[in-house]
C-alpha cells in the first residue's frame, strides 16, 4: 500500500503556533536514545537573551551612575520627602508636616526602607534597575509561551526603548509599577486556564499594590477580573469565585490605607485626592492634547475657597470638570479624541523643559512606532491566524488604558509601563507572523 501524502494543518490561532501544553520550553518528542536537535538551539537563544539581559542592566546602571544622586523633577523631590517624613516618625505628612493623602503611597512606602542609608538616591535609582531586570524577564517568558524563536530578544527591551534607561534614572513610580504589572500579567500566563484561588489572591495582592503606586490602574483591574472570569467559564466553572479572589487579594492590601485615610483624614479616599485637580486641568477652556500640567495654576487655586480640606479640594475640581463637560459636550469630545491620540505621542510638553531636544523626539519616535506598527501588521493577519487569549487580554488592557487616561490627560510617562505589554505582544507578533509567512511558504513550495 502506498504511503499516504503527510497532511499540512493550517495553524487556526496564535496558540497553535506556541510549543504544546507538554512541551512548554518548545521541545518535540523525540525517540528514545535519539539526540534533541532544538536543544542547542533553545541553549543558545537562552544565552543571547542572557547577554542582552546583562548589556541592557549595564547600560541602565551606567546612566544611573552618571546621574548620580541628582533629582531633576519636583515629583522627584515630592516623593522623597514623603518617604523621609515615614521614617522620621511623622506619619505620611506634607511638607508642612499636615496629613495628606494627595499624592498615593505606594512608592514612598517603597522608597523609605532605604532613605537612609548613604547615597540613598543612587541606590533606589539602582533599585529602579533591578525592577526594569523583572521587567525583561517577564517579558521574555511571556514572548517564551508563544513565539520562543524570537523571545530573546526581549533581553534587548531597554536598549531598544531607550526611554526605559532614562527613566529608571528618575525617582518615579514607574519602574515599580512596570514590574508589577508584568507580573501579574506574567503569573496569569504561567496559569494558563487553569487558574488557582491562591494565584488568584496573589495576582489581587499585586493588583492592589499597582494601585497604590499608580491610582489610574485601579480601574483597570478590570480587565484582569474579566480576563480570570473567561479563564473560569473556559474550564466550566463559574467565574464569580475568582472575581472573589481577586478583589480579596486587593483589599488586603488597599483597605488599610483606606481606613488610615478615613482615620486621618474624616473623609473616604480609597487612594489618593490628586485625581481631582488632573481631571480639572484636563478638561477646560484652556486644556489641549498635549498640555497636561502646563497651564497657569493660579487659574485653578481662584476656585478654591481661602481655607478648604484637602479631600474638600479634590471634590470641588472633580465637580468644575465634571460641570465643564457637561456644559461644553462638544468641545469635551472633541478634546477627549485628541488626548486619546496624544496617548500615541512620541513627544511631551514637559513642565519643566529640561531634557527637551529634537534628537529625543527622533528616539522616542524611532523605538515607538515601530512597536505600533508590527501589532497593527499582526492584527492585519488575525485573519489568518486569530489573537491568542493573551494577545487579546495585552490589547485589551493597552486600549482600556488609553481610554481611561485621556479622561484626564495623557502623557508618555504615563504609558511607559504599558509599553511593556506592547513590546511583548510586538515580540509576539514577530513570531507569529514570521511562522505563519515559512509555514506558507512551505506550502506553497510542496
Amino acid at each position: 500500500m502506498a504511503a499516504q501524502p503527510a497532511v499540512r494543518r493550517t495553524p487556526t490561532s496564535a496558540d497553535d503556533l506556541a510549543p504544546s501544553p507538554r512541551h512548554a520550553d518548545g521541545a518535540v518528542p523525540v525517540a528514545p536514545g535519539a539526540v534533541p536537535t532544538e536543544a542547542p538551539a533553545r541553549s543558545a537563544a537562552a544565552r543571547r537573551f542572557w547577554v542582552l539581559w546583562a548589556v541592557s542592566l549595564l547600560v541602565a546602571t551606567g546612566v544611573v551612575l552618571v546621574s548620580g544622586q541628582a533629582l531633576r523633577f519636583p515629583d522627584e523631590v515630592a516623593y522623597l520627602d514623603l518617604a523621609q517624613h515615614l521614617v522620621a516618625g511623622h506619619g505620611y505628612v506634607n511638607e508642612v508636616l499636615m496629613p495628606t493623602a494627595y499624592r498615593p503611597p505606594g512608592y514612598p512606602f517603597w522608597l523609605a526602607p532605604w532613605v537612609m542609608l548613604p547615597g540613598s538616591i543612587l541606590l533606589m535609582k539602582l533599585l529602579n534597575v533591578v525592577l526594569m531586570g523583572a521587567t525583561l524577564w517577564f517579558m521574555h517568558d511571556l514572548v517564551r509561551a508563544q513565539a520562543p524563536k524570537v523571545a530573546w530578544l526581549a533581553g534587548a527591551g531597554a536598549l531598544a526603548y531607550p526611554v526605559w534607561t532614562f527613566t529608571v534614572s528618575t525617582l518615579y513610580p514607574q519602574p515599580l509599577f512596570m514590574a508589577l504589572l508584568m507580573g501579574m500579567v506574567w503569573l496569569l500566563a504561567k496559569q494558563g486556564e487553569h487558574v488557582s484561588p491562591r494565584a488568584s489572591v496573589f495576582v489581587g495582592v499585586l493588583a492592589g499594590a499597582a494601585v497604590l503606586a499608580v491610582p489610574a490602574f485601579l480601574p483597570l483591574s478590570a480587565v484582569l477580573a474579566w480576563h480570570l472570569f473567561q479563564t473560569r467559564r473556559l474550564q466550566g466553572r463559574s467565574g464569580v469565585p475568582g472575581l472573589i479572589h481577586l478583589g480579596l487579594g486587593m483589599a488586603l492590601v488597599i483597605s488599610p490605607w483606606t481606613l488610615r485615610n478615613w482615620l486621618v483624614m474624616g473623609a473616604w479616599i480609597p487612594v489618593s485626592t490628586n485625581g481631582g485637580i488632573n481631571l480639572a486641568m484636563g478638561n477646560n477652556d484652556m486644556a489641549g492634547a498635549n498640555t497636561g500640567t502646563n497651564l497657569p495654576i493660579s487659574y485653578f487655586i481662584a476656585m478654591l475657597p481661602t481655607q478648604v480640606s484637602e479631600q474638600e479640594e479634590n471634590r470641588i475640581f472633580v465637580q468644575f470638570a465634571l460641570d465643564w463637560m457637561r456644559a461644553n459636550p462638544v468641545h469635551a469630545a472633541g478634546l477627549y479624541a485628541q488626548k486619546w491620540l496624544n496617548f500615541f505621542n512620541f513627544q511631551a510638553n514637559l513642565v519643566t523643559e529640561q531634557g527637551h531636544s529634537m534628537l529625543k523626539d527622533l528616539v522616542m519616535a524611532s523605538t515607538y512606532y515601530p512597536m505600533l506598527a508590527i501589532v497593527a501588521v499582526r492584527c492585519l493577519w488575525c485573519r489568518d491566524v486569530p489573537l491568542s487569549r493573551m494577545e487579546r487580554f495585552i490589547g485589551l488592557m493597552y486600549l482600556c488604558a488609553s481610554l481611561w487616561m485621556a479622561l484626564f490627560f495623557t502623557r508618555i510617562r504615563f504609558r511607559l509601563p504599558f509599553d511593556a505589554l506592547l513590546m511583548t505582544w510586538a515580540l509576539i507578533s514577530v513570531g507569529v507572523v514570521s511562522a505563519r509567512w515559512q509555514t506558507r511558504r512551505r506550502t506553497m513550495g510542496a
